[in-house]
C-alpha cells in the first residue's frame, strides 16, 4: 500500500495569548457574565464545566404530565451546585480552540488540578475533573451565593447532555440511577488545535429486569469502564485528526432516584464571557497570573440571595 504523506502547516501568527484573549472576552456588566457572542469579542470566549444531578418530589397533579415534570427536574440540575439557572441554552458542539481559554486551567487553576491520576492510557495522562468543576463553580456561585453568575435571560452557547429519570418502556416516571459523564482533552498545540470535549448522560432503571437491585458499586464500575472507552475513543480521534493532545480530565456524578420523584441528569460546557468584576484591578493580565486560591482572596465574597416563596 503506497504510504501517504500528511503535511501539518503551522501557522506563524500567535493565537493563543490567554492574557491577550481574557482582555478581549469580557461582558458589558461588571456583575453578570454572558454567553459567547452576546457582544462582539473577536471570537474570544471561556468555557466553563459543570456536572450535575437534579432531582424532584413528583406533585401528585403532575404525575401524568411528564413533559412538565422532565422540566421541573432539568431546571433543579441547572441550579443544584454551579449555579446556571436562567438561561436560554443553545447546544453546540464540543470543542475550545485557539481563542478560546478554560476557566479552572488557563485561568484561575486550583493548586491540586493533577492531584488525582485517575490511570493512564498510552501517552495521555487521565486526571479527576473535579477542581475543574469546583473552579466554575466559585466563578458563577451557587444558586444562594451567587457571584459571577450569568446574566437572567442570556443565549448561552452550551455543549450539553441531559439525561431523565424514565421508564425506557413507557417512558413514565420510575426509580433508578441516573449518572453524568464529562471529559475535557487538552489540546498540545493551544495555536493550532482545539481542546476536545466529551458529555454523556443516560440512566439505568429498576424497572429494566437487568438492573434489579444493581447497587451503587456495580453503577460506578460501569461508568469507570465508560470512562476507559471514551478516552480511548478520544485517543483515536486524535490519531486521526493528527492532533497531538496533552492531558485528560474527565470525571462522572451517579445518584439514585427514588420511587415518587423525577430526575435529570445534566452535563454541560458553557461558552461564556466573563464579568468586568472577575478581573482583579481591571487588569486581565494580573488574572492570566493567578491560581483560584489568589483569586478567590482578590474578590468580594459572594451575596447571599434571599429566597422567596
Amino acid at each position: 500500500m503506497e504510504k501517504q504523506l500528511i503535511v501539518i502547516h503551522h501557522f506563524i501568527t500567535k493565537y493563543f495569548e490567554p492574557a491577550n484573549i481574557a482582555e478581549k472576552a469580557k461582558s458589558p456588566s461588571a456583575e453578570y457574565c454572558y454567553g459567547y457572542q452576546n457582544t462582539d469579542t473577536q471570537g474570544c470566549y471561556i468555557t466553563t464545566t459543570k456536572l450535575e444531578i437534579g432531582c424532584k418530589s413528583m406533585e401528585e397533579h403532575l404525575e401524568d404530565h411528564e413533559k412538565l415534570l422532565k422540566i421541573a427536574a432539568f431546571n433543579t440540575a441547572e441550579v443544584n451546585g454551579t449555579y446556571i439557572g436562567q438561561i436560554n441554552m443553545i447546544n453546540v458542539s464540543s470543542f475550545s480552540g485557539p481563542l478560546g481559554l478554560i476557566w479552572g486551567y488557563d485561568l484561575a487553576p486550583p493548586d491540586d488540578l493533577r492531584s488525582e491520576l485517575c490511570f493512564t492510557p498510552p501517552k495521555l495522562p487521565v486526571y479527576n475533573i473535579e477542581p475543574l468543576l469546583r473552579a466554575s463553580q466559585s466563578l458563577f456561585g451557587t444558586v444562594s451565593h451567587r457571584r459571577f453568575p450569568l446574566m437572567a435571560g442570556a443565549h448561552v452557547p452550551c455543549a450539553i447532555k441531559e439525561a431523565y429519570s424514565l421508564d425506557p418502556n413507557t417512558n413514565k416516571p420510575t426509580s433508578g440511577w441516573l449518572w453524568s459523564f464529562l471529559s475535557f482533552v487538552i489540546a498540545e498545540n493551544r495555536d493550532t488545535d482545539a481542546c476536545s470535549i466529551v458529555e454523556d448522560a443516560g440512566f439505568l432503571a429498576d424497572s429494566n429486569s437487568m438492573n434489579v437491585n444493581i447497587s451503587e458499586r456495580e453503577v460506578r464500575d460501569e461508568l469507570e469502564s465508560k470512562l476507559k472507552n471514551v478516552i480511548y475513543c478520544q485517543d483515536l480521534a486524535r490519531r486521526n485528526m493528527c492532533s497531538p493532545y496533552k492531558e485528560i480530565f474527565a470525571g462522572y456524578k451517579c445518584q439514585y432516584i427514588p420511587p415518587g420523584s423525577v430526575g435529570c441528569a445534566l452535563t454541560c460546557a458553557p461558552y461564556v464571557l466573563l464579568a468586568k468584576g472577575v478581573y482583579p484591578n481591571k487588569d486581565a493580565k494580573t488574572l492570566a497570573s493567578m491560581n483560584l486560591a489568589s483569586w478567590e482572596e482578590a474578590m468580594p465574597p459572594p451575596p447571599s440571595v434571599i429566597k422567596t416563596l
